[in-house]
């Protein structure tokens, strides 16, 4: 691993999971904003001022996904990330077994080693 690529938490999530967070997270942070008006209304300030601290930290993880979002654009809508053509992937075994495979196949949902139990990881 680079060191360019340590700053992009979310290098290794597929496109689609970056944007299904997203949904979550803005729910969330609608959620969290109606109940911090309460706490506020009800002069419940250190309440509030957490629900506010909350509503930031939802934010900036929706800024870094949308970071990565757009670093895969720039790079042709996949960034070189698990999405390109073919990826390496190795298990937890203490001998970790290793192939390549499509990186839309990758992004789909975990595999799982069946000797470990753990799911393969990029390489």
């Amino acid at each position: 691993m680079s060191g360019a690529d340590d700053s992009r938490p979310h290098r290794d999530l597929g496109t689609y999971d970056i944007q299904q967070r997203i949904q979550r997270m803005e729910g969330w942070i609608r959620k969290d904003e109606r109940e911090y008006e309460r706490l506020r209304r009800l002069g419940a300030t250190e309440d509030a001022e957490g629900k506010r601290l909350t509503i930031r930290m939802h934010q900036r993880e929706i800024e870094a996904f949308h970071k990565e979002l757009k670093i895969r654009e720039d790079r042709g809508g996949r960034g070189g990330g698990p999405t390109s053509n073919l990826v390496t992937v190795a298990c937890s075994c203490q001998r970790p077994r290793r192939f390549k495979l499509p990186g839309k196949v990758y992004e789909i949902g975990p595999i799982i080693c069946g000797n470990c139990n753990r799911p393969f990881k990029l390489t």
